[in-house]
């Protein structure tokens, strides 16, 4: 199709700059746009990294209590008398400030000594993850829990194998995962 030009200059000049305009608002706009998909990709990349260094703090703080159950088991509190044990389960406990409480099992039905932890073989969760431990023969956590005071925990045990290769004692940590939290919280923009 044809369309007719205008005959008067300064009529050329606006239809012109008109189309010029237009053109140019094309261009902003698409450039806007493409824009907005640029921010939304990033946002994307931010959250994805964000959450992959969550990930990374959470699988340390886990490893770190996985290093204190065996730092505890070396100490071979299960052979001490159990007001000792607790007294040293005590002063591990205010050490470490994502541990509520800590326990030495002397099978997966009898606590030889704990620090903080109220009805240890009565409470199912502790009881399934001990049993998961004692079974796999390798370090166990629970899923989220609310202790006592109703805070979010995980239970982290570790068996500790006799020369025999049997698992006679666990090691037992509940840890404060609003501690956590907070912890990883110091990583959000």
């Amino acid at each position: 199709m044809h369309f007719p030009l205008p005959r008067t200059l300064n009529a050329r000049i606006q239809c012109f700059l008109g189309t010029l305009f237009l053109t140019l608002f094309g261009i902003v706009f698409a450039a806007r746009f493409m824009a907005v998909d640029y921010e939304k990709e990033r946002a994307k990349e931010r959250v994805v990294e964000l959450a992959r260094h969550f990930a990374n703090d959470y699988q340390h703080g886990i490893g770190e209590s996985k290093a204190l159950l065996s730092a505890v088991a070396a100490l071979r509190l299960h052979e001490r008398p159990p007001a000792e044990c607790g007294a040293r389960l005590a002063a591990l406990v205010a050490s470490y400030p994502q541990v509520k409480s800590l326990a030495v099992f002397q099978d997966q039905n009898r606590v030889h000594c704990a620090f903080h932890i109220r009805d240890a073989v009565s409470d199912a969760t502790l009881r399934k993850v001990v049993r998961d431990a004692g079974e796999s023969g390798r370090f166990s956590l629970s899923s989220y829990r609310t202790d006592g005071d109703e805070k979010p925990s995980l239970t982290a045990v570790l068996p500790v194998a006799d020369a025999a290769g049997a698992i006679p004692h666990f090691m037992l940590a509940l840890l404060d995962l609003d501690w956590i939290n907070r912890r990883f919280a110091d990583h959000l923009p």
